[in-house]
């Protein structure tokens, strides 16, 4: 009846305690002047491919957060709010809070391939710019905002999921 007991007892303890995700190594690249980050290790996302005996697994460790990959400021800091992401389609960026400014706005794959830009200069302290992304294929893309005004300078990276 012991063993029973401690045998339900570590099954019942590894199940709730296991770790959800294993990094095995990760590292990071600069392009273009922005840092794109990588993980390797069990995925939450998971393509397998085989041949001639091979077998290729790849995936995606994917925390969703809404917060920028990097933000660079000089003497100008907008308000930002990206939304919805991740996005099946329309994505919003809403600026605030900046003086009359030049806005340059791109949208980038995995391999830093410009798919979208916009520039566009402020034309009052509150701007909305919408993005249709539904003929984009499912995956991770890029979003580089970049601020020249009056104030200063500001350059904001997001990362963005589409579905």
């Amino acid at each position: 009846m012991k063993k029973l007991f401690l045998y339900l007892f570590l099954l019942y303890w590894n199940t709730n305690y296991a770790q959800s995700a294993i990094n095995a190594m990760g590292g990071g690249s600069l392009l273009n002047g922005i840092v794109y980050e990588a993980s390797i290790g069990e995925m939450s996302i998971v393509n397998t491919l085989s041949a001639n005996g091979t077998i290729l697994t790849q995936g995606v460790l994917q925390s969703i957060e809404i917060t920028p990959l990097s933000v660079e400021n000089i003497g100008l800091t907008p308000e930002m709010e990206v939304y919805p992401n991740p996005t099946n389609g329309l994505l919003q960026l809403k600026l605030s809070k900046i003086p009359s400014s030049d806005i340059s706005i791109q949208i980038l794959d995995n391999t830093g391939r410009i798919l979208l830009v916009n520039s566009d200069k402020m034309k009052s302290n509150s701007e909305v710019y919408s993005f249709n992304l539904s003929n984009f294929a499912s995956g991770n893309y890029f979003l580089n905002i970049e601020i020249n005004g009056e104030g200063g300078r500001n350059l904001t990276n997001y990362q963005i999921v589409k579905h």
